[in-house]
């Protein structure tokens, strides 16, 4: 609702000189109507005809500049999204963990880095071959909230990372999946604090 607001309020900023210029013209045919001037019919038209003009112009303006922010949006989202999904690392992000994932393969991420990120769920993603934790944290109280043993054998509906590395992240709504049952392995994300 407050956006709306906010929104309503810089539109009404933007035609401000449209707004008064009208209130100004009713002014004047009140006040001209009230002393008995006589301003020809003509002079009325051509007047709103042109504040129509303008009205018109600013709004087309506007039109096509939100038109123009919208495409530079959608391309900078294609183009965090084409990164997201393919440099092998990265940094300082924060992402949904399906953002990794291309429509063209299987659910599983390969051979990537991710420094200081955030990566969001809900969802379960299975650590196998030689991913590494190191200094993550997590939002659950504790780490065997989150954490599921699995004997070898396909998981369906989880996210599979192999040999990735994941270095100071921080995981919210994630649970992690230990494929191969090496209690070692989930170390790393027990001695972690829970995050704030």
């Amino acid at each position: 609702m407050a956006s709306s607001v906010v929104r309503y309020l810089a539109s009404v900023k933007r035609h401000a000189a449209v707004l008064v210029a009208g209130a100004a013209l009713g002014a004047f045919g009140i006040v001209a109507n009230a002393v008995g001037l006589d301003v020809p019919p003509f002079v009325w038209i051509l007047t709103c005809a042109a504040l129509i003009v303008v009205a018109s112009f600013v709004a087309w303006r506007d039109l096509d500049r939100e038109i123009e922010l919208g495409k530079a949006r959608a391309t900078a989202e294609r183009a965090r999204v084409d990164r997201l999904q393919h440099d092998p690392v990265i940094e300082n992000e924060t992402f949904s963990v399906f953002e990794l994932l291309r429509d063209d393969r299987p659910p599983f991420v390969t051979n990537r880095t991710f420094r200081n990120c955030v990566v969001k769920g809900p969802a379960v993603i299975a650590a196998m071959h030689e991913t590494v934790l190191e200094a993550c944290g997590h939002d659950a109280a504790s780490a065997d909230e989150v954490t599921y043993w699995h004997t070898p054998g396909q998981a369906v509906g989880i996210v599979g990372f192999a040999f990735c590395h994941f270095d100071r992240c921080e995981f919210k709504g994630i649970g992690l999946l230990y494929m191969f049952g090496a209690e070692a392995d989930a170390q790393p994300l027990r001695d972690t604090p829970r995050l704030a």
